[in-house]
């Protein structure tokens, strides 16, 4: 059976959303009619909701709506005047900690903890007199530099900072040559062993470079001179020895704070398994603490003044310098996500030396598992500060820059920013981030330690065979001999 509808029409002319009725017309033009009766739609929505939330405040008694009204004021004034409030604040918490530190060394000065204060206070000063002249005057500034392009490309002044250059380069040879001879050529001439082997590095890597015509000696001389200066200063001065003493002492007293989550997570025994409990226990409070610097932007900062002064000596582009920088204290995983806008553009060689960088130098949460094994952690540092300039050295020897690189020196300020919105979350998400660091360490500590075991047992059964028993063939024994007949 069949129904036969007659004299049905659609509904709207076939559109369900009355919105869209008649929007377009046969020749294609847009009615312009109907965004006006979508627009005086959408108001009489607003006016509707304005109409409920006026209904919803009268259902409300006279101290929920003075609360209501209160809070909104209140809202109001703070978004208006933010900026003010912030810096009342500031000055009030500032003045409190002058209070503070003023009765604290009435009290007692004279001891470490009262220098230690007054360091802390006299770096704080530093940084906030920095950070608000620049804010005030950074206009100003750029304004100045970018007038003074013309003199600063000008054939003169070319010349000018080409024989400063030369004349830097030259004095700081001869220093460094001279303190040589003075302080290790004549009581301990078998130490210019490691300069040979330094000449030997950079003869092979300049031979296996992928382009010797395009290496920028500038960069190499210097990245090579900054590490033989750092290491006069840190090793071979009273001061220098005692700043980073004082440091390597300040990180291992700080890391000593672990032990309250390793005591309440595995109690008195952790002993009985004290590389997993202790010392990798170590590496998840690191993290934790390099994560929550990383959101209140200290981080960032610090690194951005070492990496400038990379850059400066150098040559190297902003992000080669802010991660060369970032390895310092972090480590080779970390490090790059602060330069992750740059990533995408980044050339070859810019690319090289983040990975260069990343394999020299010693993870900040790693530092921590070696203090606890008994390392000076001064020394640490030292190594650390020393093979940040070696690296880029070494890597634009051997991976030139040869192409176009986009970096600019406003690249700076363009740092990832942390992701966190508190501190609590900066915290647990530094050590949630961890897991995958600890594990990491764990296994290969397992695989290989159980690859040593079996080298040492195949070689010890070849020994067996033609007979060489006492002591037994093995990987530590063969590698003994191999440093006795090097030192021979």
């Amino acid at each position: 059976m069949s129904v036969e509808f007659k004299g049905v029409r659609p509904l709207n002319d076939g559109v369900d959303n009355a919105g869209y009725q008649n929007t377009e017309k046969k020749n294609g033009a847009i009615d312009e009619t109907s965004f006006t009766d979508i627009a005086m739609t959408n108001e009489s929505l607003d006016e509707e909701k304005a109409r409920e939330a006026k209904e919803d405040m009268t259902s409300y008694n006279a101290y929920h709506r003075g609360l209501i009204y209160g809070r909104q004021k209140a809202y109001t004034y703070y978004t208006e005047h933010r900026k003010g409030i912030r810096t009342i604040v500031g000055l009030i918490i500032l003045c409190l900690y002058f209070a503070y530190v003023a009765y604290a060394f009435s009290y007692k000065f004279g001891d470490e903890g009262s220098w230690r204060l007054l360091g802390v206070t006299v770096l704080l000063v530093f940084l906030l007199a920095l950070i608000n002249l620049c804010s005030a005057y950074q206009v100003a500034i750029d304004a100045w530099w970018e007038g003074t392009r013309s003199c600063r490309t000008s054939r003169c002044a070319k010349r000018t900072g080409t024989s400063i250059s030369w004349l830097l380069r030259i004095a700081v040879t001869v220093g460094v040559v001279v303190y040589v001879i003075i302080d290790i050529v004549i009581d301990h001439p078998e130490n210019l062993v490691s300069v040979a082997g330094v000449a030997l590095y950079i003869i092979i890597f300049y031979f296996t470079s992928i382009n010797p015509a395009k290496v920028n000696w500038h960069t190499v001389f210097w990245g090579i001179a900054l590490q033989y200066v750092f290491a006069l200063l840190i090793l071979r001065t009273q001061w220098g020895y005692d700043m980073f003493k004082w440091l390597g002492d300040r990180v291992t007293e700080f890391l000593e704070h672990t032990m309250a989550g390793v005591l309440f997570a595995f109690g008195d025994k952790y002993t009985d398994h004290f590389f997993s409990m202790k010392v990798l226990s170590i590496v998840i409070f690191f993290f934790t603490i390099i994560n929550i610097l990383y959101y209140l932007g200290v981080m960032q900062a610090i690194i951005k003044v070492i990496g400038k002064f990379l850059a400066f000596c150098m040559g190297t582009t902003p992000a080669e310098s802010i991660n060369a920088a970032a390895n310092i204290f972090v480590s080779m995983t970390e490090s790059p996500l602060m330069i992750r806008p740059f990533l995408k553009d980044m050339t070859k060689s810019e690319l090289h030396a983040v990975m260069t960088g990343g394999f020299a130098t010693i993870a900040g949460s790693v530092l921590g598992a070696y203090i606890s094994f008994g390392v000076p952690a001064n020394h640490l540092l030292s190594a650390s500060v020393m093979s940040a300039p070696a690296a880029l050295a070494i890597s634009k020897l051997s991976y030139p820059e040869v192409e176009e690189t986009k970096a600019s020196n406003d690249d700076y300020n363009k740092m990832e920013q942390s992701s966190e919105h508190n501190l609590i979350e900066a915290a647990s998400n530094g050590a949630t981030a961890s897991i995958k660091i600890v594990g990491g360490i764990l296994v290969n500590v397992i695989a290989f330690l159980a690859l040593l075991a079996f080298l040492n047992a195949t070689l010890t059964w070849i020994g067996f065979r033609v007979g060489i028993m006492d002591p037994n063939l093995t990987f530590e024994v063969r590698s003994c001999f191999s440093k006795r007949c090097g030192s021979v």
